[in-house]
């Protein structure tokens, strides 16, 4: 199991979902609807969100995206975001936020050099970075296919535990 840290982006369905799960047990039910979440989120809003990293300029933090569910009685939830310690999940919110301009000293060197090796005194001035969003797009603009998904996921949940016979 994987610890997540999330950036922002949430998608939460509230409601009775009694109507469609009639007739299953509390954990067959919370079974179909996170593995419909999960389906629903790795496929619509997890992809667009792996290519919004791409167009950012951050390819190589595609593979720690991940995604998250709980259902509880009247609620269930997806969260994605990225692997905790994982490189994305320590910038990705600067990535989307960006950042003011700030004070760079380093804790253990009595010097900082940049990469071309030219010394650069104690401490140095960092300009800041524009904001690059691409979960909360990847969210926004997904919505409604989401949702229409999610319909179609949550049919097909119900016939696969019809089908194995769980009640």
């Amino acid at each position: 199991m994987c610890s997540l840290v999330t950036m922002g982006a949430k998608v939460e369905l509230k409601g009775s979902f009694e109507p469609l799960l009639k007739g299953f047990t509390n954990k067959t039910e919370r079974g179909i609807l996170r593995g419909t979440l999960r389906r629903t989120a790795q496929q619509v809003i997890l992809k667009a969100a792996k290519a919004n990293l791409k167009d950012v300029g951050a390819r190589r933090y595609v593979k720690n995206l991940t995604v998250k569910t709980s259902v509880t009685n009247q609620v269930a939830g997806a969260r994605i975001g990225a692997k905790k310690g994982s490189p994305l999940g320590k910038i990705g919110h600067l990535i989307e936020g960006g950042t003011r301009p700030h004070l760079l000293r380093p804790k253990s060197a009595q010097v900082m050099v940049s990469k071309d090796g030219i010394f650069r005194g104690r401490s140095a001035m960092h300009p800041g970075t524009r904001s690059r969003p691409w979960l909360n797009p990847a969210l926004n603009d997904n919505i409604r296919q989401a949702v229409t998904r999610f319909g179609q996921l949550i049919v097909e949940e119900i016939d696969k535990a019809i089908a194995k016979g769980k009640r």
